[in-house]
């Protein structure tokens, strides 16, 4: 189910809620299914980064590890995208922060600093954002629902997902 598909009806829920109660007098309880989450597999989003980061800066070819330890805002900004886009599929900062040899701490603030960056349109963030998701695209086939994004004056993921499809569907093959 689309995010546009999931607002709607939910709308249209509490709208029969509302008429119910009116009619009725009596409030209704309504629970629907949760929908299972569909991850893709942490050492994926590691291995598409680090290809991604290799293309982009050859030159840094010594760097094959995301647990490198280096303070290089070129490559932080890929581990910061890997633990942004994991934790929104469902994987947990914990579990991130182990693969990639950081604490969680450390995963809550790349998250922070890529959800700003993407609000702000920062360049860097973006075209990091599009180059793993690309690449993904290549690995996976679809992307999972819940890492997409929609148009809202909120900041949400769905935004840069559905950005990121029109890219996606424009670029030449």
């Amino acid at each position: 189910m689309t995010i546009d598909q999931l607002v709607k009806s939910k709308k249209d829920i509490i709208d029969f809620k509302t008429k119910y109660k009116e009619i009725y007098g009596i409030d209704l309880y309504i629970y629907a299914k949760k929908e299972e989450k569909k991850n893709i597999h942490i050492d994926l989003y590691i291995k598409c980064a680090l290809e991604c980061f290799k293309e982009e800066h050859p030159y840094l070819k010594h760097i094959n590890k995301i647990n490198y330890k280096t303070r290089l805002r070129c490559f932080l900004i890929y581990v910061q995208t890997i633990c942004y886009l994991a934790n929104k599929d469902g994987w947990s900062k914990n579990f991130i922060g182990k693969k990639i040899s950081k604490n969680h701490a450390t995963v809550v603030n790349s998250c922070r600093r890529i959800e700003d960056g993407l609000e702000v349109n920062d360049e860097l963030v973006v075209k990091t954002y599009y180059q793993i998701i690309n690449k993904l695209t290549k690995y996976v086939g679809a992307i999972p629902e819940n890492l997409k994004r929609k148009d809202q004056s909120k900041s949400s993921v769905d935004t840069i997902w559905d950005e990121a499809r029109r890219f996606i569907a424009q670029s030449p093959k």
